[in-house]
């Protein structure tokens, strides 16, 4: 009997374009009612899981600081630094550990303005990406 391992992948979606101020020294989590959680898929061995992220800044901010962060109920998983300084879109791809982040854990996704620009808006988005392996048996 033959087996094939094939790729499979989860997106864990967080509040969509969130409206973030970013003259305003503030942190802005994701509503607690869209918080994902990973359920089921907590008993998979995770191939590799990614927080991938975008910032869509308009309204001509002047220089400014965020931390986008990810949390597994209260517990800190993943930060990444961003630039606030000008117009136009931030995105990244962090490598992400949940290993150990139980299924009844809500995950959490934080846009923390830390230094504030001027008079900028943001649309935020971010995702969770989890590659799973899948098993196929046949003949």
């Amino acid at each position: 009997m033959a087996s094939t391992i094939m790729a499979n992948s989860t997106t864990l979606n967080f509040e969509p374009n969130k409206a973030i101020d970013l003259g305003v020294v503030a942190s802005n989590p994701t509503n607690e009612i869209l918080r994902p959680r990973l359920g089921p898929l907590n008993a998979i061995s995770f191939k590799q899981c990614f927080l991938k992220y975008s910032l869509v800044i308009s309204g001509a901010p002047g220089e400014g600081t965020a931390i986008i962060k990810l949390f597994a109920g209260t517990v800190l998983i993943v930060s990444a630094s961003v630039s606030l300084d000008g117009n136009g879109t931030r995105a990244g791809n962090i490598p992400v550990d949940l290993s150990q982040v139980a299924g009844e854990t809500a995950l959490n996704v934080d846009c923390d303005v830390t230094v504030a620009g001027v008079d900028g808006v943001g649309a935020f988005n971010a995702y969770v990406v989890i590659e799973t392996p899948v098993s196929v048996s046949g003949c």
